[in-house]
């Protein structure tokens, strides 16, 4: 429930954040709340993934993806995530989920989503998304790309732990 909150929250306070770039790495700023806990009285591990979703929205909306995939009836999802925990987060912390693009295939965008307290990374997962079709089949990250008016981006080359997640996953 306080996800919804916390979107509100969002749409009430993005006029006023600053507008960036399609690779540029956007940080959310967030607060463990008595709702985000496990019996163990830290953040409960799903709540990292529900608090990347936020994060990925805010980073679509900030730099405009979210008008152009909208208009054109696209939408993300998820295909696979690996999250690594280091530290654990409590009650009332401050911390902030840091998204960036770290490259993409003819399929796939590969984002990492950094969990950070108080100059500590606590988390950090990478995610393999895409964008599907209202209308049926997918759209590669080329069309993205020209949608988004940034015809010469290209994409950084995908780093030996991309490569390796990748074949893992088959």
């Amino acid at each position: 429930m306080n996800l919804y909150f916390r979107f509100i929250w969002f749409l009430l306070v993005h006029k006023f954040r600053p507008k960036g770039e399609a690779l540029e790495s956007y940080v959310v700023p967030y607060r463990v709340w008595p709702t985000d806990l496990d019996f163990l009285m830290h953040m409960t591990n799903s709540k990292y993934f529900a608090l990347m979703d936020l994060s990925r929205v805010n980073f679509m909306v900030r730099n405009g993806m979210w008008k152009q995939v909208s208009k054109r009836g696209w939408y993300p999802v998820v295909a696979a995530q690996w999250m690594d925990y280091y530290r654990s987060l409590s009650l009332l912390q401050k911390f902030t989920v840091e998204t960036t693009v770290e490259s993409w295939d003819d399929k796939f965008v590969y984002l990492r989503q950094d969990f950070i307290s108080g100059g500590k990374k606590c988390a950090s997962a990478l995610v393999c998304a895409r964008f599907l079709k209202k209308s049926g089949g997918g759209v590669g990250p080329d069309e993205l790309i020209e949608a988004m008016g940034e015809k010469d981006i290209v994409s950084p080359e995908l780093s030996p732990e991309i490569l390796a997640w990748r074949a893992q996953r088959g």
